[in-house]
C-alpha cells in the first residue's frame, strides 16, 4: 500500500489528475524480482530468518500477480 499511496501523492504533486495518479501508484507496486534477489542475498548472508524470507517471497509473488490486474482496472477507469 505504501508504494501505491506514495506513487499517487507523488503524481498528484507533479500535477497529474486523480485517475492517472492512481494508475501510476499501481504501476509502482510491481517489485517482485528485485525483492526476491535482495531477500535471497540477505537470507544467505544470515541477515534474515527463514520466516522473514518466506514472508518476503510471498509478498513479492502476490504483488507481482496483482499489479497487472490493478493496472487493467485503473486503465479502464481512465477511459
Amino acid at each position: 500500500m505504501s508504494k501505491i499511496i506514495g506513487g499517487y501523492y507523488g503524481s498528484r504533486f507533479a500535477g497529474l489528475d486523480h485517475k492517472v495518479a492512481l494508475v501510476m501508484g499501481f504501476g509502482l507496486n510491481a517489485r517482485g524480482i528485485m525483492e526476491l534477489v535482495i531477500a535471497n542475498i540477505a537470507f544467505k548472508a544470515g541477515l534474515i530468518t527463514s520466516e522473514i524470507f518466506s514472508i518476503l517471497v510471498i509478498m513479492g509473488v502476490l504483488t507481482t500477480i496483482t499489479t497487472p490486474m490493478m493496472l487493467k482496472w485503473g486503465f479502464k477507469k481512465m477511459e
